[in-house]
């Protein structure tokens, strides 16, 4: 239930940007590392992240079965562990950076 408007600076910017930002340019032509970590119930289609992966077969591409948008946290989160899922992409994540 997050109000997060989106400004009319918004849009005028990212047509003053569009070049440097277009995702498909910026993912294909990167030789940094990089690591996209995607749940299979994630509202963002799955198909999306799997684009990525055909753009530079050099992202390390990690899909969570079951796993939501926040792999099973939410704000605030006041419980002492994290879920199962964000503990798998924090592992993924702390394993990237250490290769």
């Amino acid at each position: 239930k997050q109000k997060m408007p989106l400004y009319y600076q918004f849009p005028e910017n990212y047509l003053q940007n569009k070049d440097r930002l277009n995702v498909e340019h910026a993912a294909g032509n990167t030789e940094i590392p990089f690591m996209v970590i995607h749940g299979t119930e994630d509202e963002i289609p799955i198909s999306m992240a799997i684009e990525m992966k055909r753009w530079n077969t050099n992202i390390r591409l990690e899909l969570l079965p079951g796993a939501d948008h926040v792999f099973g946290a939410r704000h605030p989160y006041s419980d002492e562990e994290l879920p199962i899922d964000l503990q798998i992409a924090v592992n993924y994540t702390m394993e990237f950076f250490r290769d």
